[in-house]
């Protein structure tokens, strides 16, 4: 790898790998744990030189708390750019933020997270790009994973690197972009020298703003009357805003999703403005978009089922997720059932059984320490013992106020007497030895005189005897703390209270492994949920696909009708038995058709991964063959995934058919934040 070297010149030195990337490695520093370093996995051009060398120059405090932005540049021996110096994220705390806005990974990332924390994060965005725009810098690839979001709402900006930003006349563009997010004037062109503007950054912070309020949904992400359903960058380049007041023909919002009017005016003027068809207005400003949230942030209340809504509204929560209501008012967040039950299992097992009553049997009373012999109290004083006392003491008071007038009446001789004899004594070493030794010998006499006169010894005789009495008095407290202490352990040991502790935690521990067990079978019905679902979502979209002249290649209009004579006339109906069967076809055309299919069928890949909440689908599909005991009448019928027939709800008796119910609840949750087909 080589020496690095900082801009003064002084060595870097790396520590372990981080991570690796399209572009580069980041290491962590050995002497820095505040810092990271980038290396490029290729020589950067001398464009890529000149934007890192305008970004370290604009490097500020503010950019360096809301972004990981290069602070100066590393180079090799030869003075060659290798990389770059940035602020280190807190390891562990941040997340993408994608990881917010979808609910199934809020519920293990952030499971604290309402709709109010939401708008908190949503306006710390909008003020991150605002300290971009004012210093000239746009984001350019706007991407939730370019946004980095922690525990506390605050968001990281990543992949400086590639921000556009102006050095001196120049303009050093983003050279990608993330089709999601590109606003429709800049889909299908090339971004790599393309020079964007504000408003295009405007586009995608407005995208991001809508993911966080509509809980990953995307704006662009409706029920599709086309036959063909539009990809993100065919909805954006087409302004099929599935979500505004006067949307396009035949285009509608998913069921069981928000709306603008959950939102306040304010906020819904802004996201139409934002997606609004050329020409529109400008879209809003980041500094807009603050003041907006804010105003949302201060307006929203719980609701009766604890859910969050804007003041003055309906709440948007409930009637998205009937379910989340049992007997009119308890809150069941089905969607973190899981974090739920692990935070209990933790807390169940953090609990210290006692120790066996065997374990205790070494522990006595502490062995009682020989008391303080105290010192008989003296006898008061007599009077004539106290007249000396007395006496003494005020002989001295008076030689103190002797020896002070003598130095008053001599004035500046006695100073000038002391200056002497301090100069004769260091002039002098015998002198100042002698004086030495006789302030040693004589002055801790005097002292001890002036202590046995001014104090007295009777005084402290007393002194001493109240400090030992106090000593014995917290001596026996402790005795006594330590007798008690003792006897509550072994009262808590006996076997029978032992004995009802651990018969408690063994029936604890079997709920437990039954919990676990429903668990298990919930995951295994949802697994074969999946699949079912899959299944017949593929096998309905194959049907959609119609077998028609230039479908493959050598397949023609005769083709065509022999295919349709033979009653193939869809992809699903092309299977190799049903082609062998078939004469008047080569094995070229048939590999060809098989191949035609295939194609399809791979391409469901992407549109099926997730359940639709647009689609009805039919009961035996869409819930397990239980449902049918649990709610009499529902077999045979169709349901829609946003709404539920008026029956009794499960009982609580049984887990298995809860388990069932619950399955359901969270599919409906999870159905956020993907691209429906259309009916």
């Amino acid at each position: 790898m080589g020496p690095l070297y900082g801009s003064g010149g002084q060595p870097v030195q790396l520590g372990p790998e981080l991570g690796r990337g399209g572009q580069g490695t980041v290491y962590a520093l050995a002497d820095d744990p505040g810092q990271v370093a980038k290396l490029y996995l290729r020589p950067p051009g001398p464009a890529q030189v000149r934007k890192l060398e305008a970004l370290t120059a604009l490097a500020d405090p503010v950019l360096l708390t809301l972004s990981a932005w290069p602070t100066e540049a590393l180079r090799g021996p030869a003075g060659e750019v290798r990389g770059f110096l940035m602020p280190r994220l807190p390891a562990g705390e941040m997340h993408e933020l994608h990881c917010l806005y979808t609910p199934a990974t809020r519920s293990e990332l952030f499971p604290e997270a309402t709709w109010a924390f939401l708008v908190h994060t949503a306006r710390n965005l909008a003020r991150a790009f605002a300290a971009l725009h004012t210093r000239g810098v746009l984001m350019g690839d706007v991407s939730s994973r370019n946004v980095m979001v922690g525990p506390a709402g605050t968001v990281r900006l990543i992949d400086t690197d590639s921000f556009q930003v102006r050095s001196g006349g120049e303009v050093l563009p983003c050279p990608v972009g993330t089709p999601e997010f590109t606003p429709p004037e800049l889909q299908g062109q090339a971004l790599g020298t393309l020079v964007r503007t504000e408003a295009h950054d405007l586009f995608g912070l407005a995208t991001l703003i809508f993911h966080l309020l509509f809980q990953g949904r995307h704006p662009y992400a409706g029920v599709q009357a086309a036959a063909t359903p539009l990809s993100p960058a065919e909805a954006i380049a087409g302004h099929a805003f599935a979500y505004s007041a006067q949307p396009l023909p035949g285009l509608r919002p998913p069921p069981g999703t928000l709306r603008l009017s959950d939102l306040t005016a304010e906020v819904a003027a802004l996201f139409e403005r934002a997606f609004a068809p050329a020409p529109a207005p400008p879209r809003p400003t980041a500094a807009e978009w603050d003041t907006a949230l804010a105003t949302l942030g201060q307006a929203l209340e719980p609701c009766r089922q604890g859910h969050t809504r804007v003041r003055g509204l309906a709440c948007p929560h409930c009637r998205v997720h009937p379910l989340a209501r049992i007997e009119g008012t308890q809150l069941l967040r089905l969607a973190d059932l899981d974090r739920q039950l692990a935070a209990l299992r933790q807390r169940i097992r953090a609990l210290q059984s006692p120790p066996p009553l065997a374990v205790l049997q070494h522990i006595a009373p502490a062995p009682r320490t020989a008391p303080l012999l105290l010192p008989a109290p003296p006898p008061p004083a007599d009077r004539t013992e106290w007249a000396v006392i007395w006496t003494g003491r005020l002989a001295l008071l008076l030689v103190l106020l002797a020896f002070g007038v003598l130095i008053h009446w001599l004035g500046p001789l006695a100073q000038w007497s002391l200056v002497l004899l301090g100069v004769l004594a260091a002039a002098y070493p015998e002198l100042r030895h002698l004086l030495e030794a006789a302030f040693d010998r004589y002055f801790p006499e005097l002292t001890a005189a002036w202590m046995r006169l001014a104090l007295g010894e009777r005084s402290r005789a007393h002194a001493l005897y109240t400090l030992r009495r106090d000593l014995q008095v917290q001596q026996t407290r402790e005795e006594a703390l330590k007798a008690e202490l003792l006897a509550l352990t072994l009262r808590a040991q006996q076997p029978a209270e032992y004995s009802r502790f651990r018969s408690a935690q063994q029936a604890v521990q079997t709920v437990l492994a039954e919990t676990g067990a429903v668990e298990q079978a919930r995951r295994a019905e949802l697994d074969a949920l999946g699949v079912k679902y899959h299944q017949s979502a593929r096998r309905e979209y194959l049907r959609r696909q119609p077998l028609t002249a230039g479908v493959a290649a050598g397949i023609g209009a005769a083709e065509a009708a022999r295919l349709h004579a033979a009653g193939l006339r869809v992809a699903a109906d092309l299977t190799p038995a049903a082609l062998r069967s078939l004469t008047g076809l080569s094995s070229g055309q048939q590999q060809a058709l098989l191949r035609y299919r295939q194609a399809w069928k791979s391409s469901t890949r992407r549109t099926t991964a997730r359940f639709r909440p647009a689609r009805w689908l039919p009961c035996t599909v869409a819930m397990p063959r239980r449902c049918g005991a649990v709610w009499p009448g529902w077999s045979g019928k169709r349901c829609a995934w946003n709404g539920w027939p008026r029956a009794r709800p499960p009982s609580a008796a049984s887990p298995r058919s809860a388990a069932s119910c619950w399955i359901a609840a969270r599919y409906s949750s999870i159905c956020a934040g993907y691209w429906t087909q259309p009916e």
